[in-house]
């Protein structure tokens, strides 16, 4: 590969600009804001309070729900990758959620959730 520039000062908007495809299909990425109080998830277009519980189960539920909906479009590239974008903003979620139940009380949550697997915690959801 040689002539190829790798410049390390492009900025992120022009490293994203000049891909052969986007990494969140289309849209932004999933990412947090500067404090991480919030998080921006790619797979529903959505924002959501990082330390709000209802807000992230709320989340939680989106992101499934917009998987079952992008079924459809499994095994074309295009839509693989938004698949594994729902796969990817689902298991940041449980892992937030995960990392709140550590500290706060099993009250704010819906139900006893095991969060810690979240994998596993969205094969059995998707099941249902």
């Amino acid at each position: 590969m040689k002539d190829f520039n790798f410049s390390i000062k492009r900025q992120y908007s022009e490293v994203l600009n000049n891909l052969p495809y986007y990494p969140s299909g289309g849209i932004d990425p999933t990412q947090f804001n500067n404090d991480k109080s919030e998080i921006y998830l790619a797979s529903i277009d959505s924002k959501y309070e990082t330390k709000n519980v209802k807000d992230l189960e709320s989340a939680l539920d989106a992101v499934l729900s917009s998987f079952k909906g992008k079924l459809a479009e499994k095994g074309t590239a295009h839509g693989d990758l938004k698949l594994a974008i729902c796969r990817c903003d689902f298991n940041e979620v449980a892992l937030l959620l995960h990392d709140l139940r550590s500290y706060l009380s099993d009250y704010d949550f819906r139900d006893n959730t095991n969060y810690a697997y979240p994998d596993e915690l969205f094969d059995e959801l998707l099941s249902k």
